[in-house]
């Protein structure tokens, strides 16, 4: 499988930004904007999980483009909750219904990691999340030419 393409920020942090490659790209001009509340429609354990999400990733990272990934990733928590909760009722490991729920977990965990993921979850997926700052301009013109060949001044 490919690596996965550099974000335009991550190509200003390591020098390699193109001004006739790079400047057109969405990335680079998507406004980072504060995260509206979670929606009504999720339930207690969907709406805990949006919560901790934007309160733990910094501004720089979650804009409000991902509304509709993190909103799939909280439902499919919302869902492994409630069938981990259904799970706990039944009595009988041998019951045809606990099979079925366990083989629906299963599923749904599946789901919910590879959304999570996205969002840096683990510490490996953590790890593969870059946060670019700007350069301070401190009046020196070797600073100054730097940022320019970076595409930041």
């Amino acid at each position: 499988m490919a690596r996965p393409p550099k974000t335009t920020a991550q190509h200003i942090k390591d020098g390699t930004y193109q001004p006739c490659r790079h400047s057109r790209r969405v990335d680079a001009i998507i406004q980072n904007s504060d995260m509206p509340p979670p929606p009504e429609e999720l339930g207690e354990y969907g709406k805990e999980m949006w919560l901790d999400v934007c309160e733990s990733l910094p501004k720089e990272v979650l804009v409000k483009i991902d509304v509709f990934q993190l909103l799939g990733m909280c439902e499919w928590w919302q869902q492994w909750r409630e069938l981990q909760k259904a799970i706990a009722t039944c009595n009988d490991v041998l019951d045809p219904t606990y099979y079925k729920l366990n083989q629906m977990t299963a599923v749904v965990w599946k789901h919910f990691a590879a959304a999570s993921s996205r969002f840096g979850m683990t510490p490996s997926d953590r790890a593969k999340i870059k946060i670019t700052e700007k350069e301070k301009d401190d009046g020196d013109p070797l600073t100054l030419l730097k940022m320019r060949r970076q595409g930041t001044a």
